[in-house]
């Protein structure tokens, strides 16, 4: 017997915004949008999960893993960081280890 489930996921991108307190163009993690996304999905039980990363190129600066796990365990959400690349910059590895706790 084959069982085959099918599960419409669907992406929610939730775009960087300018720093406000830099002077460059540098683009980091919009964490006001993805709680409120984070409020709208789970109220509808429609949320799986929160992917943020630690690798990409400028102006965008890694994401804010510790604020969105901070989220995440808030709301009962599971969080998955993508930390490509991120094993050879020590900052990432402590954040994400910061996250984690």
């Amino acid at each position: 017997m084959n069982l085959t489930l099918c599960i419409d996921l669907k992406t929610v991108v939730v775009e960087p915004i300018p720093d406000p307190f830099e002077s460059s163009n540098q683009l980091i993690t919009d964490v006001w949008t993805i709680e409120e996304k984070m409020k709208e999905l789970t109220q509808q039980n429609k949320l799986l999960c929160v992917c943020t990363t630690t690798s990409c190129f400028a102006p965008r600066a890694r994401d804010n893993v510790i604020a969105v796990a901070k989220l995440c365990a808030a709301y009962n959400v599971h969080h998955i960081v993508n930390n490509a690349y991120g094993i050879q910059d020590d900052s990432s590895m402590k954040d994400i280890s910061r996250a984690c706790r």
